[in-house]
């Protein structure tokens, strides 16, 4: 059975990631104009799309290696908000329940415990509409769970997310666009 997740990304909205797109931009169109084109920022698009293709797939080679369990994750979207105050860029994919499972027994209740407690608690500004309870989740069969709670095991597993999402980074020229403005 294959189960929609979230996967552990920090958005594009104020982060390494748009810095490095908007970067490598003013690079292109340095370049460009130093070649007599009369180009700018608006001739231009970014495909975050192919960001999150290359983003996932650099996850999943990380985490692989990291947990020794291989992961067909696949794809979904890659959803923005309408507007950025209340939550950031989604990376959506689809993945095997079984990997779920074997990745959930990997990390172990007390670092799943912590990461459903760091998420989920009501605090100022922010009002849970999940128990911060792994006890309670365990109620239910993992087959139930939402895309949060799926992505809140991808997340308590990701041990160096500094690293994956530098990878991504490193390639960034590959999803800026030109458009057509013939």
């Amino acid at each position: 059975m294959r189960v929609l997740t979230t996967i552990p990304f920090q958005g594009f909205f104020c982060s390494r990631h748009s810095e490095a797109l908007d970067h490598e931009l003013d690079y292109i169109l340095e370049y460009k104009k130093a070649k007599g084109f009369d180009l700018d920022w608006d001739d231009f698009e970014y495909d975050y799309t192919a960001y999150g293709v290359a983003y996932l797939g650099n996850y999943k080679q990380a985490l692989s290696q990291q947990t020794g369990i291989p992961f067909d994750l696949e794809f979904d979207s890659v959803i923005s908000p309408r507007k950025y105050n209340f939550n950031t860029d989604v990376i959506y994919a689809r993945v095997d329940l079984g990997s779920v499972r074997a990745l959930r027994e990997y990390i172990g209740d007390s670092n799943l415990r912590a990461t459903i407690k760091d998420r989920f608690t009501s605090r100022s500004g922010f009002i849970s509409f999940y128990s911060n309870n792994l006890d309670e989740w365990d109620h239910k069969d993992m087959a139930d769970w939402d895309h949060n709670q799926i992505g809140t095991v991808f997340e308590a597993a990701l041990q160096d997310r500094n690293n994956i999402e530098m990878l991504v980074v490193d390639e960034v020229y590959n999803y800026i666009i030109e458009k057509d403005v013939a």
